[in-house]
């Protein structure tokens, strides 16, 4: 996480100044550190399990989309999730969650600075997701819809600005719009 690099999302192998810069981290002048070091994360399964609420929707149940970046999970998106999760009697809250990549065209070169995988484990411990779509389209799609049963879509604004739309200039709810399921 916090490379403090605008490089993060390049190809590190074509790259190597960047390579030496983050290999540095965690050593002292004399080239290592008894105390700290620098590790890649390594997402498991098993590492998912442990945070994932395991629970399924129930009858009854209102499943409410909502997708974004989720970086830095900070307690602006709790307030979010929180306020979705007052949006029905029975919540079972979707959060979609876009790759790097995508995070990266409409947000701009420093993003994200948590990689998906962080990104994951931090939502899922929320109280408020019931689950994580990993690497979710930008776009609320048809299929999205129709597979995870959704009946409400909550859109976070930033990413119905025209700023991140993208060429096309479609909003990325546009089909649930279509389908009267967003709220606002």
């Amino acid at each position: 996480m916090l490379l403090m690099t605008k490089a993060h999302h390049s190809n590190i192998d074509e790259d190597l100044d960047y390579r030496k810069h983050t290999d540095n981290f965690g050593k002292g002048p004399k080239g290592h550190s008894p105390w700290t070091g620098v590790s890649q994360f390594l997402q498991t399964s098993q590492k998912i399990i442990q945070f994932a609420s395991g629970k399924e929707p129930q009858p009854g149940d209102t499943i409410i989309y909502v997708a974004g970046a989720f970086d830095l999970f900070h307690i602006g998106h709790v307030d979010f999730l929180e306020k979705v999760h007052q949006l029905a009697e029975r919540p079972y809250i979707i959060a979609g969650l876009h790759f790097d990549q995508e995070v990266n065209r409409y947000k701009g070169k420093n993003y994200p600075i948590m990689n998906i995988h962080e990104r994951t484990l931090s939502v899922l411990a929320c109280r408020y997701v019931s689950e994580v779509v990993i690497g979710a389209p930008y776009a609320v799609t048809a299929d999205l819809l129709d597979h995870f049963r959704v009946s409400r879509v909550s859109p976070i604004q930033t990413l119905c600005t025209r700023a991140s739309r993208g060429a096309k200039g479609a909003c990325p709810c546009a089909k649930a719009r279509r389908r009267r399921c967003v709220v606002a």
